[in-house]
């Protein structure tokens, strides 16, 4: 178990109008795979719906409607095409886009972040250049203090939806001691069994709500 920092102030208040566009879009996203009759207009009501979604259903549905959400942000045909005309003849830049792309769309769910390079541990010395996005603390972890949210309904689906959906790798790495978290494009994630919450049977948060295994 471990413990996170004050979780009353609400985010929503210091957004600028573009941040508040890009909220109410997942909003109505949530809203309609959840299938709420309002739409949130809070970032604590938002992360409250999600939360609910998490703590009621297994795990594999979880993943599958938060995958689903991200999906149905965008138009039918965009993602396709993004794999036709850039992941698949361009990976590097790929990533490397995706990379400030999320830094700069995500500010408002996760909070600042900021870009580095990544070393690969392979023996060729190679740097993928602005490959990588350390989030300095995760507003989505820290105000719903549970990590079964931000494991099934973040981290996998996403890591899905970068790879699966748009053709570009990314693993992602909660840092549950001090709630920072790493997305690294172009890197494959750990398979289920050797990610680090699994192997370390990591199973709540000290101030989680609703206690429960993984």
């Amino acid at each position: 178990y471990i413990k996170s920092n004050d979780n009353n102030i609400e985010p929503f208040d210091n957004y600028n109008n573009f941040e508040k566009l890009l909220f109410y879009r997942f909003s109505q996203s949530v809203a309609k795979e959840i299938g709420l009759s309002t739409i949130p207009n809070t970032f604590t009501a938002l992360i409250s719906s999600i939360q609910k979604m998490t703590i009621t259903n297994d795990p594999i549905v979880v993943q599958k409607k938060s995958l689903n959400m991200l999906v149905n942000l965008f138009p039918s045909w965009l993602l396709p095409a993004f794999i036709t005309m850039f992941s698949n003849p361009f990976p590097k830049f790929s990533a490397w886009m995706n990379c400030w792309v999320t830094k700069w769309t995500t500010t408002w769910l996760m909070g600042p972040a900021t870009i580095y390079d990544i070393e690969l541990n392979n023996n060729s010395n190679e740097v993928l250049k602005e490959h990588g996005l350390l989030i300095k603390k995760c507003l989505f972890l820290e105000k719903s203090n549970c990590l079964r949210t931000c494991y099934h309904a973040c981290k996998l689906p996403t890591q899905s939806f970068f790879y699966d959906k748009m053709g570009v790798p990314v693993s992602i790495q909660p840092n549950i001691t001090d709630y920072s978290c790493k997305f690294e494009f172009g890197i494959k994630p750990n398979d289920y069994k050797y990610d680090d919450i699994v192997v370390n049977n990591v199973s709540c948060l000290l101030t989680c709500p609703n206690p429960t295994n993984k």
